[in-house]
């Protein structure tokens, strides 16, 4: 896209990596709080599964709702917001913010190509 002598590139997210002390590659890790319909839970908790999540803590959220707050890899997140969205079939809410950089999973079948 160019306009008035600028020039602009959009390209698909990638996720930052950062070595560690003793040369590991670590990955950011994000903490993620889901409200979902109690008839949904099973296909979100299932698929943060699928993707490398950890549950944290599931609580009841009133009203036939559940909440769900997983620590995740930020590469899990990339593309699961319309998945999430078909999933609840529009009625879940997905926040999720930084949490920490961590190593990452040796056996990771989500691996990225580049640094």
């Amino acid at each position: 896209m160019r306009r008035e002598g600028y020039e602009l590139l959009v390209s698909q997210p990638q996720v930052i990596f950062k070595p560690g002390e003793n040369g590991e590659r670590l990955e950011p890790y994000e903490e993620a709080v889901i409200d979902v319909d109690e008839a949904y839970s099973g296909a979100v908790i299932e698929e943060l599964g699928r993707r490398g999540g950890r549950m944290q803590d599931m609580s009841p959220a009133g009203d036939g709702r559940q909440r769900l707050e997983y620590v995740l890899p930020a590469r899990a997140l990339i593309g699961y917001r319309s998945q999430f969205m078909t999933d609840t079939r529009g009625t879940g809410i997905l926040n999720h913010n930084f949490s920490h950089y961590g190593p990452m999973p040796v056996s990771s079948s989500r691996a990225p190509t580049a640094c």
